[in-house]
């Protein structure tokens, strides 16, 4: 059976599940949080919790793109 899945958001989904899990770990690893709320209502993660999301985001993105030549 194939299964079609879009990368980048399931990269971003589980990059974003890992950030929540860490936090909720270990809440001294981002002191000020994970997200900051902007003048606009909208919220964005800190520059720290910004940092491992990115990580995150690569690593699941290089395993899920070499899954697909499998």
């Amino acid at each position: 059976m194939e299964i079609t899945i879009n990368i980048v958001e399931v990269a971003s989904e589980l990059a974003h599940r890992d950030l929540c899990k860490m936090y909720d770990n270990d809440p001294d690893l981002f002191p000020s949080g994970v997200l900051l709320e902007e003048d606009d209502g909208s919220s964005c993660y800190t520059p720290l919790a910004q940092n491992y999301y990115d990580k995150m985001y690569d690593y699941y993105w290089n395993f899920l793109k070499d899954l697909a030549y499998y």
